[in-house]
């Protein structure tokens, strides 16, 4: 008799479901890991920008980003409602949720020093990944 038999094609069968199932399960982990990651770079991106533009005393105001429930927005002033003709706003991912001060928050950096008032934490999560993304009084941040 030439061929397989029905336990051999069995125990193949089996090798494969369990190697498809396993990468499936990695897949899905992979893309959940890059939503959040994505998130956090777009947002780190934001503050550097506004940082090294308060750091160049770029059109001599204040430059800051504000975060909430929809969107990342880099604006110039000393408060969000500035001029509204300066903003640069960037939609958010919704599956992404932040946490952190109540939203929405604004970090502002000071011209020249690029302080900012306060301290801020932001988390930025999607089960199962978790990034988190902090700004300091002295306009350091960390990612």
């Amino acid at each position: 008799m030439r061929g397989f038999s029905l336990v051999e094609v069995m125990v193949v069968l089996g090798i494969f479901i369990a190697v498809a199932g396993f990468t499936l399960f990695m897949g899905i982990d992979t893309i959940a890991r890059g939503s959040a990651m994505s998130e956090r770079d777009t947002l780190v991106s934001l503050l550097t920008s506004a940082r090294t533009a308060a750091l160049a005393n770029m059109n001599s105001v204040p430059q800051g980003v504000r975060i909430d429930a929809t969107s990342f927005t880099r604006f110039e002033g000393a408060t969000y409602t500035a001029d509204p003709s300066s903003y640069r706003t960037i939609a958010r991912t919704a599956a992404v949720s932040v946490t952190g001060p109540t939203l929405p928050v604004d970090i502002i950096f000071t011209q020249l020093s690029a302080t900012t008032p306060g301290y801020s934490t932001i988390t930025l999560s999607e089960a199962p990944a978790s990034y988190t993304v902090d700004v300091s009084s002295a306009g350091r941040i960390e990612w």
